[in-house]
């Protein structure tokens, strides 16, 4: 039970095939980092905190995942965020579908691949692509906020 890897959610080890090793990490919010996330026109609050895995290799952090909600037509489905160890995304899948099967097909997921974590472009419109990009654009400044210490 004192197994690290046993905290690590299998979805987030799946993307992670070959790591052994992770480092998860509490990301908690001060009102400093709410401000910060707030003029990278990000929406963050208290209740945004969060854990990120960290995937280490050879002593060294791999990357990042990132387990966060998002929300459309007072619908929230949860999304999965990757990014290589400069920040950049490199993959952002839903993670479930019950509550919004739309969240399946979006065309937001392929756009914001590449992307640098704290760069996600403003969600744009009021449709399912709009609410995850948004949400993503959220937890890239959460993990910047709290990796980098911007």
């Amino acid at each position: 039970w004192l197994d690290l890897a046993s905290l690590i959610p299998k979805e987030v080890q799946a993307l992670f095939p070959t790591i052994r090793s992770w480092l998860p990490k509490d990301a908690t919010l001060t009102p400093a980092d709410i401000a910060a996330a707030k003029a990278m026109g990000a929406t963050l609050s208290v209740a945004d905190e969060n854990t990120i895995y960290i995937p280490v290799e050879n002593q060294r952090p791999a990357g990042t995942a990132l387990i966060f909600p998002a929300v459309f037509q007072g619908k929230t489905f949860f999304l999965l965020m990757t990014t290589d160890k400069q920040l950049k995304i490199s993959k952002v899948q839903v993670m479930n579908t019950q509550n919004l099967p739309a969240a399946k097909t979006s065309k937001a997921y392929a756009r914001l691949v590449g992307v640098a974590a704290q760069s996600v472009p403003a969600a744009t419109g009021a449709d399912i692509d709009a609410a995850i990009t948004q949400a993503v654009k959220n937890a890239g400044a959460l993990l910047y906020l709290r990796l980098k210490g911007a």
